[in-house]
């Protein structure tokens, strides 16, 4: 039996630095499907200090230029020379490899796309290159939405249907997974005696971590002995352009908010475990890993009502949905959580059960399906 190449193109992958939720689940997939006998390639970029080649978990990753749009033609010639493969899988995150361009008629491709960016471009780039961001995504993505896509919710399958025109039975919302086994309730330790809350994430802008921390301060005026932990490696455009200024003009948070710094995925959870609610609110993301590792640990979340977020937290049956994107609204939900044990109890429950059924396995089921699928392989028949 033939073994089934498949080749993933993607521009970080999950060494990189700056890997996040799509890398993640990229990794996890393709382990898997290792386990079921495909060949698994990997190109991406490079970063400081990166392997040329590295193999993990029998994957092999390859890395090119560092330069997104050099890296383009290292993956064509890559593909030249190793080809032919059962599939390609071309992986849009911002960053693409235009393979409508490059690849034969009969190369059977797919599109693996994490979450769009939209709106994004405006809040994380200069205006200029925000607008050259946003009309290259809505071009290329009505260029290529004749392409099998999967996706890693609901919400950015039904996006690209009705505003991009993807065909329906092409796009494959994929399931999502934890990379553990949560642990036994009996295990966890006891939540803080204070109204305790957490933000884990990028700090970034669309993230909403200045949202968090404006309502947790108003939440703290009314509940003075609340605290907040902000996890993560700060950056000096983070400090600059929020927190200093935040600082500034509100100095007992430097009392109440606790900015760790890097921690282990141990201490993470332990923080996430003891904290009352998770804080997430994003402008959109494929889907909101981290709430599901709260989840995991007996924490519910309070999220924007945002693509991917929603999803994360069962449409509002294992966490809360502020009424807007506002640090406002955020603080209502916040108070509410608090003062109403009983619902903060339902919801942690709930969003408990809710993770223990997400399994990388069934995502590697899909995909096997997905990949096998002659009405998809039809598409490339020459």
């Amino acid at each position: 039996m033939t073994t089934k190449k498949l080749l993933f193109l993607s521009w970080r992958d999950i060494k990189n630095p700056k890997a996040g939720g799509a890398e993640n689940f990229t990794h996890e997939l393709m382990k898997r499907l290792v386990i079921k006998g495909y060949d698994v390639f990997h190109f991406s970029c490079s970063f400081k200090n990166s392997e040329k080649i590295q193999n993990i978990d029998g994957i092999t990753y390859l890395r090119g230029h560092q330069n997104p749009l050099i890296i383009i033609k290292d993956a064509r010639k890559f593909y030249q020379e190793n080809s032919p493969f059962f599939w390609v899988i071309d992986q849009r995150n911002t960053h693409h490899f235009f393979t409508n361009q490059w690849l034969p008629k009969a190369q059977p491709r797919a599109l693996f796309i994490h979450q769009t960016t939209r709106e994004l471009w405006h809040s994380e780039v200069s205006r200029t290159y925000s607008w050259i961001g946003h009309i290259h995504e809505l071009l290329t993505l009505k260029n290529q939405n004749w392409y099998p896509t999967f996706t890693a919710s609901e919400s950015t399958a039904d996006e690209l249907i009705r505003d991009f025109k993807f065909k329906k039975s092409r796009v494959f919302p994929f399931h999502q997974g934890l990379n553990y086994a949560c642990p036994i309730l009996k295990s966890l330790p006891p939540k803080f005696k204070n109204p305790t809350f957490i933000y884990t994430g990028r700090f970034s802008k669309y993230k909403g971590i200045d949202a968090a921390i404006i309502a947790f301060q108003k939440f703290h005026k009314k509940y003075s002995n609340a605290k907040l932990y902000i996890l993560g490696k700060p950056n000096q455009k983070f400090k600059k352009t929020i927190w200093n200024p935040l600082l500034k003009k509100y100095p007992e948070l430097k009392e109440s908010v606790e900015l760790t710094g890097f921690v282990s995925d141990e201490q993470r959870d332990y923080l996430m475990s003891k904290s009352h609610a998770i804080l997430v609110p994003s402008q959109r993301e494929g889907w909101g890993i981290i709430i599901t590792e709260a989840a995991a640990q007996n924490t519910t979340a309070i999220v924007y009502p945002s693509p991917g977020l929603m999803e994360a937290v069962d449409y509002g049956r294992t966490g809360l949905i502020t009424h807007q994107r506002s640090p406002e609204s955020l603080l209502e939900q916040m108070i509410r959580l608090w003062k109403d044990q009983k619902l903060r109890l339902e919801l942690t429950q709930k969003a408990r059960q809710w993770a223990e059924k997400f399994n990388w396995n069934i995502a590697a089921n899909q995909a096997d399906e997905f990949f096998n699928n002659q009405e998809l392989l039809k598409l490339f028949k020459k």
